[in-house]
């Protein structure tokens, strides 16, 4: 009972203090219980019932105030204090009166603390008490934990007491952005080498490949705009392939043009007739997928609450990359460096 109330009573409410804590949820332990045992023959001896008995507690176990006295330009607060704080208060609450002498509740009934019938345990070596930090909706969790940990080492407890944390949610927020990390890393690479295979041109390749960090950038300005948040939904919808998908088609007809019609006309010309040609069907086809991620507004419940970030993401770094990505990659790319058809795909003039 004592780490119980030890929790309650002091714990709880210092990490309640900490900006952005919700609620502190606890588990296990035995919580303290004044109980009254009340004996049956006792109650009908005197003509009371349980509910005499429970009224005559609320009405005797309370504090109020009494306004205040006004006395040599001072004021004086009036406070009336009739809670029970120990076992013989409880005792001493009258009643009735049977022939002019007071029945009190120690007559009729025991009163004692003990621990109130548990609803659970909690149990990591015996059993003992585990509380969980609950973060207001919106709260930069990394942030919440670092402000638990340092209020969890400021408190002083009682000698013996220590706070042993058995699930911290910080490890799982680095591990997630590590991954995140790695991934995007990892994905840029991969789609940069499989554009340089297939495009035959390192210029090219990394032109288009430009468009990636550009997309994402677009992006999470707009997740700090709508307030989404970075997460395995919303950062998952990073989908290179599709990103660069409409810069590839472009870029490969650039390149197809510059080769063809070499020496014919000036390469700005051949691009910009390269754009001209795919620009509408490149579009069309960007405005499809697009299209696609409507469906996850209009949903509700848990389908648009998980999925919607996803939707937001992919949205905002297709409509960059229709607005302002085939533009980057030919018009400005492909132009600033002309390439001769006889030289290898990996060559610079």
């Amino acid at each position: 009972m004592e780490l119980k109330d030890l929790h309650e009573r002091v714990i709880k409410g210092q990490l309640r203090t900490i900006p952005g804590v919700s609620e502190i949820n606890a588990w296990g332990g035995q919580t303290k219980q004044y109980q009254i045992i009340v004996d049956p023959t006792l109650l009908q001896q005197y003509g009371l019932t349980l509910h005499d008995v429970a009224a005559r507690i609320v009405q005797n176990n309370a504090n109020f105030g009494g306004g205040y006295i006004e006395h040599a330009s001072e004021q004086y607060t009036i406070r009336g204090t009739g809670r029970a704080v120990t076992t013989e208060d409880f005792g001493n609450i009258v009643l009735t009166s049977k022939d002019g002498t007071a029945v009190l509740r120690r007559d009729i009934a025991d009163v004692r603390i003990d621990a109130a019938p548990p609803q659970g345990a909690t149990l990591r070596n015996g059993e003992t008490v585990s509380g969980m930090v609950i973060m207001l909706k919106g709260e930069n969790g990394k942030r919440l934990i670092e402000r638990a940990k340092d209020k969890i080492a400021s408190l002083r407890l009682p000698p013996g007491v220590k706070i042993v944390p058995f699930y911290d949610q910080s490890f799982v927020i680095d591990g997630t952005i590590h991954t995140v990390e790695k991934n995007l890393f990892e994905g840029f690479v991969l789609v940069t080498v499989v554009l340089l295979i297939f495009l035959g041109n390192l210029r090219a390749a990394l032109i288009t490949a430009s468009i990636i960090p550009f997309s994402m950038l677009i992006s999470f300005l707009g997740m700090r705009v709508f307030g989404i948040s970075a997460n395995l939904m919303s950062l998952g919808a990073i989908d290179f392939g599709m990103i660069v998908d409409g810069a590839v088609v472009m870029m490969e007809n650039s390149i197809h043009r510059l080769e063809e019609n070499h020496g014919q006309e000036s390469a700005l010309e051949s691009v910009r007739r390269a754009a001209y040609e795919v620009v509408r069907p490149m579009t069309f086809a960007v405005a499809i997928i697009i299209a696609v991620y409507f469906t996850d507004f209009v949903s509700a419940g848990p389908r648009r609450t998980h999925v919607s970030p996803y939707g937001h993401h992919s949205m905002r770094g297709l409509i960059w990359l229709v607005a302002s990505g085939a533009h980057h990659d030919s018009d400005v790319g492909l132009t600033q460096f002309p390439q001769s058809s006889s030289a290898p795909p990996w060559a610079w003039p």
